[in-house]
């Protein structure tokens, strides 16, 4: 650090861990298709219904769930409106169509104005809230395990 002045040395110590910006074109493309073809998945599984193929891990029939368990029924019942049901068989399903539908929100307002918001997370923070939501919804759905592995 001796070889930077003494701005930059400053500077390289101050992170921000969540930082937000307007810029004139769209960064996030890849994201905003993802979230536009999670929404059409959601109502076309609302529309035409669950998938006959069985979508569970070899661990799921001895009674271990992973986070994911029951995320195909949990987005199958929030399309339908039914957003109770959609919590309790996985409360990610809600939090993983309010992204997409903010994402999509996000492409609609940048479209129209041709102004950007850019959310920038630092990755500690955001590696260290991925994995606490990650086990916490691991011990919710293995506390739901009953649930999930009805029919």
């Amino acid at each position: 650090m001796g070889t930077l002045p003494p701005q930059a040395e400053r500077r390289a110590l101050i992170v921000r861990p969540v930082s937000l910006t307007i810029t004139d074109r769209d960064t996030h493309r890849v994201f905003t298709y993802t979230a536009a073809a999670g929404i059409v998945a959601t109502v076309v599984l609302a529309l035409v219904g669950l998938p006959a193929a069985n979508l569970h891990g070899p661990l799921h029939f001895q009674g271990v769930m992973d986070p994911l368990c029951g995320m195909t029924r949990g987005m199958f019942y929030a399309g339908q409106g039914e957003w109770l049901t959609a919590w309790r068989y996985n409360p990610g399903s809600l939090l993983l169509l309010t992204g997409a539908a903010v994402a999509v929100l996000r492409a609609a307002v940048g479209s129209v104005t041709a102004r950007w918001l850019q959310v920038r997370i630092a990755k500690p923070l955001l590696y260290s809230t991925l994995i606490v939501a990650i086990v916490v919804l691991e011990i919710n759905q293995q506390a739901h395990a009953a649930l999930l592995m009805r029919s």
